[in-house]
């Protein structure tokens, strides 16, 4: 993909996103860069959060299901 074309995001646009998509997540970014939420995989009901997001890299994991993705990509 060509890099003009390449989405970025500030770290108040991805706290934005995850309050409209009704995500909960904690409201400090660790010092990896690193927002810990609930799963965004549809399939996996997260009582617990146990997702994170970089907001460096937009990679999002998630430790319990092994939800692997990326922010831009979706």
């Amino acid at each position: 993909m060509d890099d003009r074309y390449k989405l970025t995001l500030s770290e108040y646009e991805i706290y934005f996103l995850l309050s409209q998509l009704g995500v909960e997540h904690e409201k400090e970014v660790n010092s990896k860069g690193w927002i810990k939420c609930r799963c965004l995989n549809p399939s996996h009901i997260d009582h617990n959060p146990s997702c994170s997001i970089n907001i460096y890299t937009y990679k999002v994991k998630c430790l319990s299901c092994k939800y692997d993705t990326n922010l831009t990509s979706a």
